[in-house]
């Protein structure tokens, strides 16, 4: 079977399962966004954009320095236990071109699922521990002759600590920490090897220092400001509505 005829049954499967997970749940404004309480729903838009150095698994060498990956997607969370553990999803499409190849043209679809809970607060409500695992996955589409297409996967694991503060009805959480943010790359067409396999790429040294703030703007209106270190700044902004 042809690389792309797999990347299609990839997908197939993968937009399944996303097309449920949306109709069951109305996608994360954050890390560090306070948790939802339950039966609570947050709609709202998230933009991602990181950059890694990206190793060329076959070679065991860097091949990408500096390489700038990232989305932007619709939201949605549900508060599923008190106000201590929240479910996310995210579902995107985008159409982008990259600097290194700009005879390229892609055609990017975004879905990612999360959980994320709340392990202490303090009595005062006003520091507290949260943590949370997502996993992120991108199929890039090639349009142009080359069809050198993409699967792009991520796996998170972060855990912040938060100082909450409030002021006439509004809230505002600054909070910093740790993030585990691995990623695997896979490229067919132009960019598989003679047997036909894809050409592989990983990152390395995943475990980022990451800081934020969230905040009630008006009303059930918050937002969400995040950067993430360790080659390079990364960042990621967030806006969402609570029902």
């Amino acid at each position: 079977m042809r690389g792309i005829d797999k990347l299609w049954i990839h997908l197939g499967g993968w937009a399944a399962a996303a097309w449920i997970g949306w109709l069951a749940v109305p996608a994360h404004a954050g890390y560090g966004s306070p948790i939802l309480e339950r039966g609570q729903v947050r709609l709202g838009i998230v933009t991602h954009q990181f950059t890694r150095d990206v190793f060329d698994e076959d070679e065991d060498a860097l091949s990408n320095p500096s390489d700038t990956f990232g989305y932007t997607a619709l939201e949605a969370g549900l508060g599923l236990y008190r106000d201590r553990l929240e479910l996310d999803i995210e579902l995107g499409r985008s159409e982008n071109e990259q600097d290194r190849f700009p005879d390229r043209n892609y055609v990017t679809w975004d879905y990612a699922l999360g959980l994320r809970g709340l392990f202490y607060a303090a009595p005062s409500g006003r520091f507290d521990l949260m943590g949370g695992l997502a996993f992120h996955e991108s199929t890039d589409f090639d349009q142009s002759a080359s069809q050198t297409h993409k699967l792009e996967r991520q796996f998170v694991a972060h855990v912040t600590a938060g100082r909450r503060l409030d002021w006439q009805e509004r809230w505002i959480r600054l909070y910093g920490g740790g993030i585990y943010s691995g990623h695997e790359f896979d490229e067919y067409g132009e960019s598989a090897s003679p047997s036909g396999h894809p050409a592989e790429g990983e990152t390395r040294s995943n475990v980022l220092l990451l800081f934020g703030a969230s905040a009630r703007l008006f009303a059930s209106a918050e937002g969400s400001a995040e950067v993430e270190f360790r080659e390079d700044l990364s960042w990621s902004l967030a806006a969402g509505w609570r029902f």
